[in-house]
């Protein structure tokens, strides 16, 4: 009998694995905090997605992967969580996390049913899907700007400031009545002083400050200024310059706003722009404004720059208007998503001297070179700290050990090999530049591992960051004179981690 050819060709309409769902749910996790993968620009988006075909073909060879079976997963992954964040809203429920599902009742499984017909059934059936480095806080993180947790605002056209999650804030009345019958609850909470308010506020989540603020005047003054804590203005640099000014225009007319207002974080994400709109000349140009921002926000921790020009014509009329505008005093952070290394130069130079304490790369910019890296470094002689993130399910199980061996491919990562590799590499970068004084990795895991030449430098501290806000932060989280308190010792989670300290090993 002849034997059949195999055809070893991938296949076009194979079904996700477990494996393909969760590698690609980490791609989404890896994405930028600018916003990106959560654009309501379809062309960004698609960009992005399209960006990863060969990512998932390399790692998934017998599949053949398109746009549109990515763009297919991308949209059941978002209903899927959307439907989740319902449920967790729903009274009764049951909250399995090392599952990542949800038990709702009957009564109310119907009523999800009736809100997310698309996803409903298939979510309490699968739930989301989790395994590895990937659980439920993860599908927080990738969608907290334009679901409810982030706490990010967007401003499109002259619209007034809003809350860049304010689909949520359609559950949140109902959320309240049922507190208020609570009324000794309520009307207790009103008599403490406000000094105590705040500090009780502190401990909640962005979804119970919108709940909070729905109860009183009282509360709404007082916690409202915590809803607000991130900024983003995008578009060509016309609708760029028209948000601007509706926003600055907002708080001359309203002073008061500039007390409620203080955010943390600014985004710019700029588009091109056709150059014949604002030349060298233009008294008042887009890019001015911007300056202006900055200068009327003197609270600001950081701003975010997402330059997406397409051509060097873009890339040099952006620099000719900023360079007729005056020096930035604030802030003390800077990071870039994406931007053209002259760009990047341009910017950082018009920061004032001794203002810029962290400043992030641009995506694409990281060489992957540890000896031209250290020889990088080298070139700073000023240079006493360096920060980066290293992600560590980019990591593979046999580089990581140095064994090729087909029982080293088969076997995964273990959290104590991770600590080991990241430490080597504190180690050996601290080690190679004389100069540093501090050089820590983010494996974006809130996990950060920090060495110091002022105590032993052959030992590394692994730390985790306080919360996930920081990890959004990192590095600027690092220029803060009270870094022991957005660092928790690993003294205190070692049932997450066996150690504090790893030292070098054979």
């Amino acid at each position: 009998m002849p034997s059949s050819n195999v055809n070893s060709s991938p296949r076009k309409n194979k079904r996700w694995t477990s494996a393909e769902h969760l590698f690609f749910v980490n791609l989404l996790h890896g994405t930028p905090k600018s916003d990106t993968i959560r654009s309501k620009n379809n062309s960004i988006l698609k960009s992005d997605l399209k960006s990863w075909i060969a990512q998932l073909q390399s790692q998934f060879p017998k599949t053949k992967w398109t746009y549109q079976r990515i763009r297919s997963r991308y949209n059941l992954i978002k209903y899927d969580y959307l439907a989740y964040q319902a449920a967790l809203k729903m009274p009764g429920k049951v909250e399995v996390l090392a599952e990542g599902k949800i038990h709702l009742p009957m009564k109310q499984e119907a009523d999800l049913k009736m809100s997310h017909p698309r996803a409903a059934a298939r979510m309490l059936r699968n739930g989301l899907m989790v395994g590895g480095c990937v659980t439920v806080d993860t599908y927080h993180q990738i969608f907290a700007s334009n679901i409810h947790t982030d706490g990010s605002d967007t401003l499109t056209g002259q619209q007034e400031v809003a809350p860049y999650d304010k689909p949520s804030l359609n559950i949140a009345p109902r959320n309240a009545k049922s507190i208020m019958v609570n009324c000794c609850t309520t009307q207790s909470l009103s008599r403490l002083p406000i000094e105590v308010l705040s500090m009780i506020g502190s401990y909640f989540s962005h979804q119970e400050l919108q709940v909070v603020t729905l109860l009183s005047k009282l509360f709404r003054d007082i916690f409202f200024t915590q809803l607000f804590t991130r900024l983003r203005f995008s578009g060509d640099l016309e609708r760029l310059g028209q948000q601007i000014k509706s926003f600055l225009n907002g708080l001359l007319t309203y002073p008061s706003r500039k007390i409620k207002y203080k955010p943390r974080y600014v985004t710019f994400l700029i588009l091109d722009t056709e150059p014949e709109k604002y030349t060298i000349a233009s008294p008042d140009s887009p890019v001015k404004l911007i300056g202006d921002f900055l200068q009327s926000m003197p609270d600001l921790e950081g701003v975010v720059f997402d330059l997406r020009f397409s051509d060097r014509r873009q890339v040099a009329n952006f620099n000719d208007l900023l360079k007729k505008t005056k020096k930035w005093t604030s802030p003390c952070s800077v990071i870039f998503e994406h931007a053209k290394t002259s760009n990047f130069a341009a910017i950082v130079k018009h920061f004032q001297p001794r203002t810029l304490q962290a400043v992030q790369l641009p995506i694409g910019s990281c060489d992957r070179s540890c000896v031209q890296l250290t020889a990088s470094l080298n070139k700073m002689p000023s240079l006493r700290r360096f920060s980066f993130k290293l992600w560590r399910w980019q990591l593979n199980g046999m580089f990581v050990r140095r064994d090729w061996s087909e029982s080293s491919k088969m076997r995964p990562i273990t959290n104590s090999e991770i600590d080991t590799w990241y430490a080597t590499l504190v180690r050996t970068l601290l080690m190679a530049v004389p100069q540093l004084e501090e050089l820590c990795i983010s494996d974006h895991h809130r996990s950060l591992y920090r060495g110091t030449r002022k105590e032993n430098p052959s030992e590394v501290h692994i730390e985790w960051l306080e919360n996930s806000d920081d990890e959004h932060r990192f590095p600027s989280v690092l220029t803060t004179d009270k870094l022991g308190e957005r660092l928790t010792s690993e003294l205190g989670r070692k049932e997450k981690r066996d150690s504090t300290a790893v030292t070098e090993t054979d």
